[in-house]
């Protein structure tokens, strides 16, 4: 659990959020002049306004993903099954594939760096950690399904300020975060955005 007391996963986890928030919400600000169209803010501050785990990934955390997951594997699971906790572990299985799969376009070299081979980083993805970091992540919304579900019945309350549910959300994820961000420091993402985002490395 050393991880846990290193707060470069927490803002390399945090930088993911705000290069993807950023980018998306330019662009649907483009689309909105363009178009006079709403957008949808992709990301609802979920690193410091999640008052529960289920609260992080279901309403703040890439909510554009959440909701092709949501219809595409959750809402047919859960009618086959009618299970709310088969059906949220099914859909963390599903992300965590389909970050494995992410990795793979990010080894592949794009046809840009045959103009520009300075730029390019060699990068040979190392497979299985997305995969159990969205499995824990499952793990845990069904483990707070049935802790909730309890709560309810013999009506047990507890109750926290805002940012000591926060805190709790945060702490629960980021002894395992480093599964979630190594590949993306290894892969040079966070080196390709660091121009615009300032970020805390580590000393060599």
């Amino acid at each position: 659990l050393i991880h846990f007391f290193i707060p470069f996963y927490l803002t390399a986890k945090n930088t993911s959020c705000q290069q993807v928030s950023t980018g998306t919400s330019a662009f649907g600000f483009v689309i909105s002049a363009l178009l006079g169209r709403l957008t949808m803010d992709v990301f609802d501050n979920p690193m410091f306004l999640s008052d529960s785990i289920t609260d992080f990934w279901s309403n703040r955390w890439n909510r554009l993903v959440h909701g092709v997951l949501k219809r595409g594997v959750y809402k047919p699971v859960r009618s086959m099954l009618d299970s709310r906790e088969f059906a949220a572990a099914a859909t963390f299985f599903a992300s965590g594939l389909l970050h494995e799969f992410i990795l793979t376009l990010y080894a592949t070299p794009s046809p840009s760096y045959a103009h520009d081979p300075a730029s390019y980083i060699s990068y040979t993805p190392v497979y299985g950690n997305q995969f159990l970091f969205f499995s824990y992540n499952g793990c845990l919304m069904c483990f707070e399904y049935l802790l909730f579900s309890w709560m309810g019945k013999y009506q047990v309350q507890v109750h926290l300020p805002s940012w000591a549910k926060s805190i709790l959300v945060i702490s629960l994820a980021l002894p395992v975060s480093h599964w979630f961000t190594d590949e993306y420091v290894r892969s040079g993402v966070f080196a390709h955005f660091s121009v615009g985002f300032p970020i805390v490395k580590r000393a060599t």
